[in-house]
């Protein structure tokens, strides 16, 4: 899905540090895939970085995602910290989503 947006639309450098090359996006968009969240460093405003996570529903499929952001200078230091949380709580949210177990197995009686 990523993708197919990205090929639909143009980008545009908003700072030095926007990345506008869709071979590096494609290699990030599978780094975040593979990492399990996605971090921007100045990439929108300057002093400004953070990290996002999928929320996922039961099909697998991207419901939602939880993001964490924060200045560039407190983010550089805990970046690990952020994702890690950032991570933990999108799973969560992402068991709301999941079909429930039917009575730990117990079958029905009629």
């Amino acid at each position: 899905v990523a993708r197919s947006i990205l090929n639909r639309t143009r980008l545009k450098k908003v700072t030095p540090n926007t990345i506008t090359d869709r071979a590096t996006i494609d290699r990030m968009l599978d780094s975040a895939r593979e990492k399990g969240f996605a971090e921007v460093k100045d990439a929108n405003l300057l002093g400004a970085s953070g990290v996002a996570a999928p929320v996922v529903g039961p099909r697998g499929g991207v419901l939602a995602a939880l993001s964490n952001g924060a200045p560039t200078s407190r983010y550089a230091k805990a970046h690990k910290k952020f994702a890690k949380i950032v991570v933990t709580k999108a799973r969560t949210l992402s068991r709301f989503f999941m079909p429930k177990a039917d009575n730990a197995g117990k079958a029905h009686s009629a």
